[in-house]
């Protein structure tokens, strides 16, 4: 029941935004809005007002980047060459499909999922999952760089894309806050205060706009890759990365934290590559569409899964 206490509400944020959504009750881009606010505010003061009073050697966690990152690493390259000699696919589209399956929205939807029920503890390890998903964006440009070279246009540089993904808020704020855990100084408590304010209104922000973003008619549109990309995205990369959290024999926390980053929907931030290099963004948006959309199972059915698994975290 406990546990349903801190579960519940979370649905009920997106459902509720999914309801003002369809009966128009907000202006037609609140979502929007909300979302930028999110990550360019509360997301950041969040991650810099928690990681900055961390003890540094709590910021590298070599198991759980082991669980975490191998489980995505080593489904990335089996999907991205199964696409490539199996089902003998263009480079272009087999590298977006292994993103789409693997590219975790760790910073948006994971992290005010850890924070709400998990407390503060929960948002190291979602910060670690952050720094994961960028060095899979990291590899992927290449790859997209190369697909696409033979196109005419400009493209953006690895160099441009690079200085593009230090820039992203959620990164930035997490290098400040792993910058300042590194000096020992601590943080002032009005100026921790101050970043409590901003980082209480993430989860509301960021819960409410997914429900708002939600596309009921991407289930009607969806082909078989998209199921595909769901289906691993979903039940399957959660599964093997408690598998390697398991054998890695991580602590009950970071478990929870390592399967909740790889159970979450796919990274909005996927379709911004396919658009920037050219690829069909209609899957992609579809493939973010139906794993957020099913995702308002699946978590609810994960958490369940892992406070059954592991009660205490959820108990403090």
């Amino acid at each position: 029941m406990q546990v349903l206490s801190l579960i519940l509400p979370i649905f009920a944020l997106l459902v509720t935004g999914f309801i003002f959504a369809k009966l128009k009750i907000l202006p037609e881009h609140t979502a929007e809005v909300l979302i930028q606010f999110a990550f360019h505010v509360a997301v950041p003061a969040l991650l810099i007002g928690v990681i900055a009073q961390e003890d540094a050697e709590k910021l590298l966690n070599l198991p759980y980047i082991a669980a975490l990152g191998g489980g995505i690493a080593a489904l990335y390259l089996a999907i991205l060459l199964g696409a490539l000699y199996v089902w003998k696919q263009n480079l272009g589209p087999a590298t977006m499909l292994a993103l789409t399956s693997v590219a975790s929205n760790s910073g948006f939807v994971a992290l005010p999922i850890l924070h709400a029920t998990l407390g503060h503890k929960g948002v190291l390890p979602a910060a670690i999952a952050n720094i994961i998903v960028v060095t899979v964006f990291l590899v992927t440009v290449p790859l997209l760089e190369r697909a696409h070279a033979e196109e005419s246009g400009e493209r953006e540089t690895i160099v441009v894309a690079l200085q593009r993904i230090a820039l992203n808020p959620v990164i930035l704020g997490t290098l400040i806050g792993i910058a300042w855990a590194l000096t020992g100084l601590g943080v002032p408590k009005m100026v921790e205060n101050y970043f409590n304010l901003l980082a209480g209104a993430l989860t509301p922000c960021a819960l409410f706009a997914i429900g708002m973003s939600i596309r009921l008619d991407a289930l009607r549109e969806r082909g078989a890759m998209i199921i595909f990309s769901s289906i691993v995205k979903l039940i399957a990369l959660p599964v093997f990365v408690l598998l390697l959290c398991q054998l890695f024999e991580l602590n009950p926390l970071y478990t929870i934290a390592a399967v909740v980053c790889a159970a979450v929907p796919t990274a909005k931030t996927t379709i911004m590559l396919a658009s920037q290099y050219g690829q069909p963004e209609e899957p992609v948006a579809d493939t973010i569409s139906v794993t957020t959309l099913a995702s308002t199972l699946t978590l609810v059915l994960w958490l369940l899964l892992l406070a059954h698994l592991y009660p205490a975290p959820f108990a403090t």
